[in-house]
Order: structure tokens, then C-alpha cells, then sequence
């Protein structure tokens, strides 16, 4: 059985609703050996995780959305977990390319102050993301 961590992110406390949808989807054909709850900015989850995947502690990671993992992505969290060997699963879209998390990660730019002004994002009719150029962004928007 393949071992795998669960990531949940949320900024309104839906933990629990993120946690039981990923066991319900996954707790059979994998083996649930971490749990990382990421409470925003500053927390020590995503820390902990790559720390774990350097170890070898799980080859695959489980998030409920795309949307939960890359909020935060890096190239050095992409670039750690590709180098750890964590395949990424996502309940809504499956097995997730590091070409997929680069191509996220492109599309976000942050300011010096680390708001991101990118983030906003239309969907085409095929489901693929189109963000918006920076500069059609106002702050907060």
C-alpha cells in the first residue's frame, strides 16, 4: 500500500471536512501516515511536510483541491518535493506534474510586501486557468 501524507489548508477551519473527504477517497488504497493541517501564513505544517518528504516518510501527498496546495507553492517546495520523490493527488483533479505546479507558480507574483497581486483567475470552457496580467489587478482586489 502506498504510504501518503494529507495536507489541509483553510483560513476558515474546514479541516475536518477536508481530512474526512480524503480519507473517504483514499484511505483504502493508501496508507495514511501524516496528517499536516496549514493553518495560513506562518504556519509550521508546510515546514514540517517538506521535512517529512526529505525523510522518506510518504511517497504521495493528498490535498482536496489544487487550490489548497498551491497558495503557497515555491519553486523550492516544488523543487523539494519532485527531489523527496511526493507525487501530488488531488481529490478534484488526480495525479498533479510538477509541470502543473510550475505552471501555477509562474502565474502568481507577489510584491515586495508579499501580497500577491496575480491570483485572480477566469476558467475557459476546457476547465484550463487564464490569470490575469498583473497590472489588471488593483491591491485587495
Amino acid at each position: 500500500m502506498t504510504r501518503a501524507a494529507i495536507y489541509t489548508r483553510s483560513s476558515k477551519g474546514g479541516f475536518d471536512r477536508q481530512r474526512d473527504e480524503l480519507h473517504a477517497k483514499f484511505g483504502v488504497t493508501h496508507e495514511i501516515v501524516a496528517e499536516y493541517q496549514d493553518n495560513g501564513p506562518g504556519s509550521s505544517a508546510l515546514k514540517k511536510l517538506l521535512a517529512d518528504a526529505a525523510k522518506g516518510k510518504f511517497d504521495v501527498l493528498l490535498c482536496t483541491e489544487f487550490a489548497r496546495l498551491t497558495r503557497h507553492l515555491t519553486p523550492e517546495i516544488i523543487t523539494a518535493l519532485r527531489d523527496a520523490g511526493v507525487k501530488v493527488v488531488t481529490a478534484d483533479r488526480g495525479e498533479i506534474g510538477v509541470s502543473d505546479l510550475v505552471a501555477n507558480t509562474l502565474t502568481t507574483t507577489r510584491t515586495e510586501s508579499g501580497d500577491i497581486v496575480s491570483r485572480k483567475r477566469s476558467r475557459r470552457p476546457d476547465g484550463l486557468s487564464i490569470s490575469r496580467r498583473p497590472e489588471q489587478h488593483k491591491k485587495g482586489a
